[in-house]
């Protein structure tokens, strides 16, 4: 998503105000798909479907969560399996990701889930079809969609619902108006609404991304970043955010002291050697969801920042439960 027109986004100005009849029109479509939905639901399947979606457009923190919960049934003897468009890759039947599968082939944050996760992930336009295509093929009594929560061809079991904090809704406006591609009291149907940061306004389960050590992208070594810049012989890096809130990420790595020189870019950026050639001799560091798209031309002075999950309510006790309920 393009940063100028998130920034639009944030608020009312005479182009929201003038795409507001148009978001008119697509709030009636949005709901009568809904509608359908609730009406005459789809096909149920025979193993609990897990949706991980935002109403705001943009990144929100949801791949981390999915991330975070498929590790959590794992501590607790399930088997999960995750199916996901892949934003940006062309496939037309299901495709799983595997140890031979790149960004360009299925997408980065399925990259990154597998990565973290070591469990059968599927890409697909056809959620449906990637779900019969888990269900014939991998050992699983639970899926998890990475995103999905408009998709309503695809039956759900439960919805779990993600914002992030400093956004919260923009402007309030729908599509292509605003950020929202639902109304907000769409979240009163939704199980569970968690929120990446604080908010003042929006009611949930806050979480929050922590980061505390670099990985080196070519070696593998992990530095605490406390220690970081004495590792690195100097306090600057050049520091290389893609994803959708890059300041959150530049502010915490500044809490440790770095002096950050900021790269900002689109969020799902395709980077390429070109992008990241910077000459003046300061380490690189990234967001993991970046560095996955960067390995393969990675350097010895590059670092990966990977960000865990720390949720301030009972939000682990309270899915589980749901999840038991629902199997």
């Amino acid at each position: 998503m393009k940063q100028w027109l998130l920034k639009k986004w944030s608020s009312r100005n005479w182009l929201t105000i003038l795409l507001l009849p148009v978001s008119l029109l697509y709030r009636f479509v949005i709901l009568k798909k809904r509608s359908a939905f609730l009406t005459n639901p789809p096909i149920k399947h025979p193993i609990p479907i897990v949706i991980v979606g935002n109403i705001y457009v943009g990144g929100t923190g949801k791949t981390p969560i999915v991330v975070h919960i498929v590790n959590l049934l794992k501590k607790r003897g399930y088997n999960p399996a995750v199916i996901s468009r892949g934003y940006g890759v062309k496939v037309d039947i299901p495709k799983e990701v595997g140890n031979g599968s790149s960004t360009k082939q299925v997408g980065d944050e399925p990259m990154l889930i597998y990565n973290n996760c070591n469990v059968p992930i599927v890409v697909g336009p056809d959620r449906n079809a990637s779900v019969e295509y888990i269900l014939q093929k991998c050992d699983c009594d639970i899926i998890i969609s990475d995103d999905g929560l408009q998709h309503y061809a695809l039956n759900r079991d439960i919805e779990i619902v993600v914002f992030d904090g400093q956004k919260g809704l923009g402007n309030g406006f729908l599509l292509p108006a605003g950020p929202l591609r639902e109304p907000f009291d769409r979240i009163n149907r939704a199980d569970f609404t968690l929120i990446n940061g604080n908010s003042s306004y929006l009611k949930g389960t806050s979480f929050f991304l922590e980061i505390e050590h670099a990985v080196n992208m070519v070696c593998g070594e992990t530095v605490d970043l406390k220690q970081f810049s004495i590792k690195a012989g100097i306090g600057k890096v050049h520091a290389v955010a893609g994803i959708g809130n890059p300041e959150r990420f530049f502010a915490q790595l500044e809490q440790f002291g770095l002096e950050v020189i900021r790269h900002e870019y689109d969020d799902h950026y395709p980077y390429s050697e070109h992008n990241l050639d910077f000459v003046d001799g300061y380490p690189v560091v990234m967001t993991e969801k970046d560095a996955v798209k960067c390995m393969k031309f990675a350097k010895d002075d590059w670092w990966m920042i990977p960000a865990s999950v720390r949720f301030s309510g009972d939000f682990e006790s309270q899915f589980l439960a749901k999840v038991k309920q629902v199997s």
